[in-house]
């Protein structure tokens, strides 16, 4: 069924292009100016830079890489999360099951990431407890968490800003 619907849409793509070049008004036309072709919005390295799977890999490597550290209170499925959502909510079991991108997934539509003011970002600012978290400091400051967590998140802030 695939392989049948990319034929005819090869099929229609030729004979559009064949079509177009026997037109003498069309094949003559002057060639458009730079400013007057179409563009994307943004340029090729940003469009490049935030692909969703770059995006994946970097909160992968960022962020996923530090589960361990915050596991069992906000992974969802573990007890202590069920106790702690009973008690605060869904929000608290960030980290999903299906992995680092249902988990990023979840991450983008929460308040949990601040794009405007990212060095105020609650996934920074709680595991550093400077705002109230149940389970203690996570990172210091400068630390190798806190500076992959903050990389991923400034990044992050910057692609949604088009930056």
């Amino acid at each position: 069924m695939h392989q049948m619907n990319r034929t005819k849409e090869y099929e229609a793509f030729v004979a559009w292009l064949k079509a177009s070049a026997a037109e003498p008004s069309l094949r003559n036309a002057p060639k458009l100016k730079a400013e007057e072709q179409a563009k994307p919005p943004r340029g090729v390295e940003i469009i490049r830079h935030a692909r969703k799977d770059r995006l994946v890999e970097s909160f992968t490597n960022n962020v996923w890489s530090m589960r361990f550290r915050c596991m069992s209170c906000h992974t969802e499925g573990f007890s202590q999360n069920d106790k702690l959502v009973k008690e605060n909510g869904e929000r608290v079991a960030w980290f999903k099951k299906g992995g680092p991108e249902q988990t990023l997934d979840y991450l983008m539509q929460s308040e949990l990431i601040n794009v405007k003011e990212a060095e105020k970002s609650l996934l920074l600012l709680k595991p550093l407890n400077q705002v109230k978290h149940g389970g203690g400091a996570k990172f210091i400051v400068g630390d190798q968490g806190y500076k992959a967590m903050r990389s991923f998140i400034d990044d992050y802030a910057r692609i949604v800003g088009d930056g």
